[in-house]
């Protein structure tokens, strides 16, 4: 009877040991590959300085396609200025893309951008253009702020019209440092809009008071409404319910105010042409406003 194991082929003591040997050296090789690389890439710039500058040079690696995305309203050429980048011109080979994309955020109309660059010849900008919403009135001159509340340019009417302004009082001229002013100011844009509701198409002005609060005003001829403090989406569902009750009556509005503290409900309306106030409240001759 075979004894069991008795067929399994057996190495020798010296066979165990070149294969051994061969493993080692397989991972020693594996492991000192990129170190090789990185000591041929060293000695290359600086053993070899020439070669380096003579291949970086080379117009193989000179910019010649660019990939652009997300721009709005700037052209290509404007970008390529804006992130100092000429086409021809620019090294891709060794380009660092972080200074790139710092040299494109240094434009005030571009607010972020992310740079990738592939060779031999082709870089690709990722941009986020600044869109203005509000221009402020500051003590430092009137400024453009975004959808984000960041007050980033002086305004330049050349360039940018018919936004809604805001002006006030002497903590409106300090708000390019006033970050959550002018979050609320924003806000309140967002919330009353241009494209619907009693400013439909009109230029807006945002005044505000310490005190009072917002108030918005169309910037010709037409109803005003003291909104107060924010949230303001509840008070503006009240102010068209309010005003739909009286378009029916054909009655004019002058003024609406809707920052009743006390009665957080009510919306107070002022008839233009006829001097006292009028209410339009929860229940209120007027109708009901929710």
């Amino acid at each position: 009877m075979k004894r069991w194991g008795g067929n399994r082929k057996r190495t020798t003591v010296r066979q165990r040991w070149s294969c051994a040997c061969s493993t080692t050296r397989r991972k020693a090789c594996a492991a000192a590959a990129p170190v090789a690389s990185l000591l041929a890439g060293f000695a290359m710039v600086v053993g070899g300085n020439g070669t380096w500058s003579t291949v970086r040079d080379s117009p193989h690696f000179r910019l010649q396609r660019l990939d652009v995305v997300g721009a709005v309203t700037m052209p290509e050429d404007e970008i390529l200025a804006s992130c100092g980048l000429v086409r021809g011109g620019t090294r891709v080979l060794g380009l660092d893309p972080s200074d790139v994309a710092a040299t494109c955020e240094a434009d005030s109309r571009i607010r972020s951008a992310r740079v990738e660059s592939f060779l031999p010849d082709r870089v690709r900008v990722q941009i986020e253009e600044q869109r203005p919403v509000l221009a402020v009135a500051t003590d430092q001159g009137v400024w453009l702020v975004n959808a984000f509340a960041e007050a980033y340019a002086p305004w330049d009417p050349l360039d940018v019209r018919d936004l809604p302004l805001m002006v006030g009082s002497s903590e409106t001229a300090t708000a390019v440092q006033r970050e959550p002013l002018l979050r609320e100011a924003v806000a309140l844009l967002r919330t009353t809009g241009r494209d619907a509701g009693p400013w439909e198409g009109q230029g807006l002005l945002i005044e505000h008071d310490p005190t009072l609060g917002f108030t918005v005003a169309p910037a010709a001829r037409g109803m005003s409404a003291r909104f107060g403090v924010g949230p303001f989406p509840a008070k503006m569902k009240r102010l068209k319910t309010a005003l739909e009750v009286v378009k029916k009556r054909g009655l004019p509005v002058a003024e609406a105010f809707l920052d009743d503290g006390i009665r957080p409900g009510r919306v107070t309306l002022r008839l233009g042409g006829f001097g006292p106030f009028a209410d339009a409240d929860r229940g209120d001759r007027l109708g009901r406003v929710p």
